[in-house]
């Protein structure tokens, strides 16, 4: 192969799923490591300000809590209030984006893959 992604394997200890189903799995984890991989790069999580060990306990899950909140209030209401800033995209500008509809919330969230 060249160019595009490296080459990937997936597993699984369950030797009677299909394969269909382990890649379905590791999906399904996807959202849960995104949300630790934001919860390094934007909240500070590899940073921790606490001074004592209760201190850290007790913030990172209030720090999640409300990131996830957020997260959740932007896909029901939050995305409706951002406004165009008036740039023209060709349907042809589009399509060379290669982008992926979500099925999650499709109508804002896509993912862009390589060419």
């Amino acid at each position: 192969m060249t160019g595009g992604s490296p080459l990937q394997a997936f597993y699984s200890t369950d030797l009677s799923l299909p394969a269909e189903q382990v890649l379905a799995e590791y999906a399904g984890c996807w959202s849960i490591e995104e949300a630790f991989q934001d919860s390094k790069s934007h909240l500070g999580f590899e940073e921790p300000q606490g001074w004592s060990r209760l201190a850290v306990l007790r913030t990172a899950p209030l720090v999640m809590l409300l990131y996830s909140l957020t997260v959740l209030w932007f896909a029901q209401r939050g995305h409706r209030l951002y406004k165009s800033i008036g740039v023209d995209v060709s349907r042809e500008q589009m399509a060379a984006l290669h982008l992926e509809r979500s099925n999650f919330h499709g109508e804002w969230n896509y993912t862009l893959r390589p060419n």
